[in-house]
């Protein structure tokens, strides 16, 4: 269970950033998000190659998978 939502913690976004966001397209939207994804991805796929040197490239991108599918640290 989650401990209730402290509105003092809540970050409010930028106004700018707001009317900019809306201002994209869906296909604009969409590409952003798929960048964010792949930037998750080569972060993560560093992250375990650095802790897991002797591994191999399969090894890392199975690695990789199993976390990005199941949301593990």
């Amino acid at each position: 269970m989650h401990p209730p939502l402290d509105p003092r913690r809540i970050e409010l976004l930028d106004p700018e950033v707001v009317a900019m966001l809306k201002a994209k397209s869906p296909a604009e939207k969409l590409g952003m998000a798929f960048e964010m994804q792949n930037l998750a991805r080569r972060v993560l796929f560093s992250r375990i190659r650095s802790q897991h040197p002797e591994w191999t490239q399969p090894e890392i991108d199975d690695a990789v998978a199993q976390r990005m599918n199941r949301g593990e640290r």
